[in-house]
């Protein structure tokens, strides 16, 4: 029993730390005129299992979910204000990783 749970801790350990995610737009600390629409774009792979799907997030609100590469998307419409903007890819086993958050700025003109 014990090995049976080792080995089960061990595909879900191995599964976790084969998806990345990494923010390539927008650039960190990016300024837009408001209304904005912005292009929101991320890198995701998970190895050997392949990416179920990525969701992009604003202030931890879902603002979208992509479920094919490239995993990208143009927010339109954003009102004015200050934006952190991040994501999260999911592989096919449902392991998840986060991305790093990226601030951004919507100016009024």
């Amino acid at each position: 029993m014990r090995r049976l749970l080792a080995l089960a801790l061990f595909f879900a350990a191995g599964s976790a730390l084969a998806v990345t995610v990494s923010m390539t737009s927008p650039n960190n600390g990016a300024l837009y005129l408001a209304p904005a629409t912005l292009p929101v774009k991320a890198n995701a792979s998970a190895s050997g299992v392949g990416v179920n799907r990525v969701e992009f997030y604003a202030h931890g609100t879902l603002i979208q979910t992509d479920t094919t590469s490239p995993y990208q998307f143009d927010w339109s419409n954003v009102a004015a204000g200050t934006y952190v903007i991040n994501a999260i890819a999911y592989d096919n086993n449902g392991a998840q990783a986060t991305s790093i958050r990226i601030p951004i700025l919507v100016l009024v003109f």
